[in-house]
């Protein structure tokens, strides 16, 4: 990392991680709906029992990224179970933390679910 571009995003980096530290002792609950589908298989990774083995210590990068976005999806079922209520038939409204959510676009995103989408525009 001599390139001092690298240097500069570091240095971003801890300035992000600082403000994460600032944002970690709120309270950064958010209300979100979801399809009953999705929230519902979602509770099911949470209900799941998976084997209790030991990771190895030869895990590579990309096998612990997709085992900590399954525990993020497993958390988000735990939510489903003790933090929803129906909102019709095709919806749940269930109260997430903030993180999770990042989690989960985050996910979207590596898998470029998200090119086709827009986030709502709250001007109009």
């Amino acid at each position: 990392m001599d390139d001092p571009e690298y240097a500069i995003w570091r240095d971003d980096a801890e300035l992000l991680a600082e403000i994460g530290r600032c944002l970690f002792v709120q309270d950064l609950k958010i209300s979100v709906r979801l399809p009953a589908s999705l929230a519902a298989r979602a509770l099911a990774a949470w209900e799941r029992d998976d084997p209790e083995n030991e990771i190895s210590g030869d895990e590579n990068p990309s096998e612990r990224a997709v085992r900590h976005q399954a525990g993020s999806l497993a958390l988000i079922g735990l939510d489903v179970q003790n933090r929803s209520e129906a909102s019709d038939g095709d919806h749940v409204t269930v109260e997430l933390d903030a993180w999770q959510i990042g989690a989960a676009l985050d996910a979207a995103d590596e898998r470029q679910l998200l090119k086709d989408v827009s986030p709502p525009n709250p001007a109009s």
